[in-house]
């Protein structure tokens, strides 16, 4: 189910068009729809798949350091595949998968984490 401000709305009623920013509930990724890569992701992506940037930016200061080092090095060991999938051609496309969407909004998580430590390790 995705959330549009204070509404429920299933989500064959949305319109999709580029990865859709808001927040997913229950997301379950399904490892057929991404390179074998992105498999090993797919818990942390349904931990973070939070589209609204506020939400995000909460949860990643609410985040224990352990949580944000897992996050931080979440991609250490992916190859290429994983890039390729996510820079071809559903990043152009009209619709995505929530696969493509959550992996998208892991990256961001994945930036936030990294900053939040830098910011953390400089204080």
């Amino acid at each position: 189910m995705w959330l549009t401000g204070e509404e429920p709305v299933r989500v064959a009623t949305l319109p999709q068009t580029k990865p859709d920013r808001r927040r997913c509930e229950a997301m379950s990724l399904r490892p057929s729809k991404m390179p074998v890569a992105a498999v090993s992701l797919i818990p942390l992506a349904e931990r973070w798949a939070i589209g609204d940037d506020f939400e995000i930016s909460m949860a990643i200061d609410q985040a224990s350091r352990e949580d944000l080092l897992e996050l931080a090095h979440c991609f250490d060991d992916v190859d290429d595949s994983f890039w390729n999938w996510l820079a071809g051609p559903e990043a152009r496309a009209e619709t995505s998968t929530e696969e493509y969407i959550a992996m998208s909004i892991l990256v961001d998580a994945f930036e936030l984490a990294k900053f939040a430590l830098e910011q953390q390790d400089q204080s």
